[in-house]
């Protein structure tokens, strides 16, 4: 039987560390357990999340944010699926207390130009290792993953039954300023992008 490892990765803000207890519940709270659940600290998220990768002793990796939980049943359907990287689904959830309904898959688009596989996706650890783990970036450091991945042969599986919850938080890293956002993603095109034509299958 495959195994699976979850890893929450935090850094920098201590806040981070107390917001992690929300998203360990929902990984403890499965209807197939993972075998490693691995809280990881470090400077950057980065080191946080390749660290907490090599403690991981499984086949599958799963990257979950801090502010963020998987619902119930999540494991049990990526195992159920099949690729190399397997995107779920995703449902907001917002300060005001209100909840995305239904959840939905974020659309497909060419990987080369954006990302559209949300980081709790589930990767092969093998995959992951070959690709080298996360780069060193301020913010897109999944979008360069997926990409080195892509290019390395991965296959990319849709496993809607599986629901990422995105908790919309003020002051994240999503919500950096454009001169910085442009300048990280035009730096990723240049050097993990474009080598491989983008499917939608």
């Amino acid at each position: 039987m495959s195994s699976v490892g979850i890893v929450i990765a935090t850094f920098g803000d201590p806040k981070w560390r107390i917001l992690a207890g929300r998203a360990e519940l929902s990984a403890e709270n499965q209807t197939r357990q993972p075998e490693n659940i691995i809280l990881s600290h470090a400077d950057t998220l980065q080191e946080a999340r390749n660290y907490g990768a090599d403690r991981c002793q499984t086949d599958h990796l799963i990257f979950l944010d801090a502010d963020d939980e998987i619902e119930p049943g999540y494991v049990e359907a990526m195992l159920e699926g099949t690729g190399n990287i397997r995107r779920p689904s995703t449902r907001g959830v917002y300060e005001d207390g209100s909840i995305e309904e239904p959840p939905s898959m974020i659309p497909r688009r060419d990987i080369n130009e954006s990302n559209c596989i949300v980081i709790g996706a589930m990767v092969d650890h093998d995959l992951f290792d070959q690709a080298g783990g996360f780069g060193d970036y301020p913010l897109l450091e999944d979008w360069d993953l997926w990409l080195r991945c892509w290019n390395l042969g991965a296959s990319v599986v849709d496993v809607p039954k599986a629901v990422y919850r995105i908790h919309v938080t003020p002051g994240s890293r999503n919500m950096a300023e454009r001169g910085l956002m442009s300048s990280v993603y035009a730096q990723i095109r240049r050097t993990s992008g474009g080598k491989r034509p983008w499917l939608s299958v």
